[in-house]
C-alpha cells in the first residue's frame, strides 16, 4: 500500500521566542559622596558667580585671605556647582599652605566633577600623603580610579577607607559596586548588607543588592529587595523597572506592565523598559501595542538590536513577513552575531519558499552556535525539502547529538530514513519521539504508514487510531479526516491480505 507521509513539524523555536534584555540591571556608578571636611560656610550668602576671580575672602579684596579662608570659599563654590572657581580657590590654598590636605582633597573634589579625573587622582594622592589617616581622600581616590577603569586601585582605596572608618554605609556600597564590576558577586552582597545595616534608607543599596540576587535567580529575595528601594525612593525608575522584570520572570505580566508604565513616567527615555514592556505586552498578545513598544524604543536608541529583532517576531505573527524582513535584517545589520535573528529570518524565509535564503541563515546561526539544536534540526528540514536527504539526515543526527531529549528532531529523521526506504529505523525514530512526546500525533501516523509497508497492519492501526484521537482533541479536523479515511483503507487491506 503507498501513501503519503504525515507533513513535517518544523522544529521552530516559536517565532514569539522573547528576549528578556535585562540591561540597566546594576547602577555601577559611585555615589556622590563626595565633599568631606569642614562643611562648606555659606552664612554670608555671597556666593560668587562662576569663575569669578578670587583676590580675598569670598571676593572681597578687603580682606586678607587664609588658606583656611580660601578652603571655605572653595567649599561654598563647590555648593554653588562653580567649579571652575572652586578649583581657583583651592589652588590659591594650596600656593599659601602647601601641606594643606583638605585643600588638596576637596580639589581633587572639583576637579572630578569638572572630568578631570587624572587631576583628582593626583590631588587625592597628594591629600593621603599629607594625611594617610584620611578616610574621605581614599573613598574619593577610589572613586576617581573606579570612573577611569581602574578597579583594582579602587577597590584598594575602598579598603582602606573602611579600615581607616568602617562606619561609612557608602563606602561599603561603592565597594560593593566595584566588587560586582569584577565579579565577585559574593563580596558585593557582603557590601550591600553592611551598607545597609549601617543606613537602612539606603535604597542603591536594596536596588543593587536586589540585582545581585536576580541574577542568582533568587527571584523572591530581588522582588523583596526592588520594594524596599521603591519604598525608600518612590521616584526611582531603575527599581521599577528591574521589580518589572522579576515580576516578568514570575509570571506576573500585567504587574510587570504596570512597573514599566511607571519607570517610563519617571524615565520617559528609558528605552528597555519600552522594550521590555513590548516584551510583556506580546506575552499577553496584543502585538499591535508590542510593535508601538518596541518602535518606541527604537527611537530612542537606533542601534540596540532586540528591539527590531522582536519588532520582527510580532510582525511575522501579524502575517507581514516584509516587514518582519526588514526587522530581522536590521537586528543583523547591527549586530551580525545575532544568531536568534538569522535563525528566524530563516524560519521566515523557509515559510514563504525561499529555501536557498533561508539555507544559508541557518548555516550563518549554526556557525554562531555550534550546539543551535533548532537550527540543525530546520536545516536539516530544509535540506529535505530541497531533495538532499543525506544532508538531512546529518543535520537531524547533530540535533540529536545536542539535545537527545528533542522529539521532534527524532520524528524528522524518521521521515528522512522513510524517504530513504529505511523503515526500520524510521520507525525506530517515529517511537523515541512519542516515548519523548505521547501526544506526538504525527509521529503516530507515520509509525503506523511505515508498519503497513513492512506489512503490520495491526500495528498500523493502532497508531493511526491513535492519531485520530489526538486530532480530534486538538480540534484538527482535516488531519483527523486523513486519519480515518487511512484507517479505512487499511481495514479493507488487513482484510484481504
Amino acid at each position: 500500500m503507498n501513501s503519503t507521509f504525515w507533513p513535517k513539524i518544523y522544529r521552530l523555536l516559536p517565532v514569539a521566542s522573547l528576549i528578556m534584555m535585562v540591561h540597566f540591571p546594576a547602577r555601577a556608578v559611585p555615589g556622590s559622596h563626595f565633599i568631606a571636611g569642614t562643611k562648606p560656610d555659606i552664612a554670608n550668602d555671597k556666593t560668587p558667580l562662576p569663575g569669578e576671580s578670587i583676590v580675598g575672602v569670598n571676593g572681597d579684596p578687603s580682606l586678607l585671605a587664609t588658606a583656611e579662608d580660601l578652603n571655605r570659599e572653595g567649599e561654598s563654590r563647590l555648593a554653588a556647582k562653580d567649579y571652575q572657581g572652586a578649583v581657583a580657590a583651592f589652588s590659591e590654598a594650596i600656593r599659601l599652605n602647601g601641606n594643606y590636605g583638605d585643600a588638596y582633597r576637596n580639589r581633587g573634589i572639583a576637579r572630578s566633577l569638572l572630568g578631570d579625573l587624572d587631576g583628582a587622582v593626583a590631588d587625592y594622592t597628594k591629600a593621603i600623603e599629607l594625611n594617610p589617616q584620611d578616610a574621605e581622600a581614599y573613598y574619593n581616590r577610589g572613586n576617581a580610579d573606579y570612573s577611569l577603569g581602574n578597579t583594582e586601585r579602587a577597590l584598594s582605596d575602598y579598603d582602606r577607607a573602611i579600615y581607616l572608618n568602617g562606619n561609612d554605609a557608602q563606602f561599603y556600597y561603592n565597594r560593593g559596586v566595584a566588587r560586582t564590576k569584577k565579579g565577585d558577586a559574593e563580596g558585593a552582597l557582603g557590601d550591600y548588607d553592611k551598607a545597609i545595616a549601617l543606613n537602612p534608607e539606603y535604597g542603591d543599596a536594596y536596588l543593587n543588592r536586589g540585582n545581585l540576587h536576580y541574577k542568582a535567580g533568587l527571584l523572591e529575595q530581588a522582588l523583596a529587595d526592588y520594594n524596599q528601594a521603591i519604598e525608600m525612593n518612590q521616584a526611582n525608575s531603575l527599581a521599577y523597572y528591574n521589580r518589572a522584570n522579576v515580576r516578568y520572570k514570575l509570571g506576573n505580566t500585567d504587574l510587570a506592565i504596570a512597573d514599566y508604565t511607571k519607570a517610563i513616567e519617571l524615565q520617559p527615555n528609558l528605552d528597555r523598559a519600552y522594550y521590555n514592556r513590548g516584551v510583556a505586552k506580546a506575552r499577553k498578545g496584543d502585538l499591535d501595542g508590542a510593535i508601538a513598544d518596541y518602535t518606541t524604543a527604537i527611537e530612542i536608541n537606533p542601534q540596540a538590536p532586540e528591539p527590531y529583532y522582536n519588532r520582527g517576531v510580532a510582525n511575522a505573527n501579524k502575517g507581514f513577513p516584509d516587514r518582519a524582513l526588514a526587522d530581522y535584517t536590521k537586528a543583523i545589520d547591527i549586530n551580525p552575531q545575532y544568531a536568534l535573528a538569522y535563525y528566524n529570518r530563516g524560519l521566515l524565509y523557509s515559510q514563504l519558499g525561499n529555501l536557498d535564503n533561508a539555507l544559508a541563515d541557518f548555516t550563518v546561526a549554526i556557525s554562531l552556535n555550534q550546539n543551535y539544536t533548532e537550527a540543525y534540526n530546520n536545516r536539516g528540514v530544509t535540506h529535505y525539502n530541497m531533495g538532499d536527504t543525506t544532508s538531512a539526515l546529518a543535520d537531524f543526527n547533530r540535533a540529536i547529538e545536542i539535545n537527545p531529549t528533542d522529539a521532534q528532531s527524532y520524528y524528522n529523521r524518521g521521515l528522512a530514513w522513510a524517504t530513504q526506504s529505511n523503515l526500520e529505523d524510521a520507525i525506530d525514530d517515529f517511537s523515541a519521539a512519542i516515548r519523548l512526546d505521547p501526544e506526538f500525533a504525527e509521529a503516530y501516523g507515520n509509525r503506523g504508514i511505515a508498519r503497513v509497508q513492512l506489512g503490520d497492519y495491526t500495528g498500523a492501526i493502532g497508531d493511526t487510531e491513535k492519531a485520530a484521537e489526538i486530532f480530534q482533541q486538538r480540534n484538527d479536523t482535516a488531519n483527523y479526516q486523513r486519519a480515518q479515511d487511512f484507517l479505512q483503507k487499511l481495514r479493507v487491506g488487513q482484510n484481504h491480505s
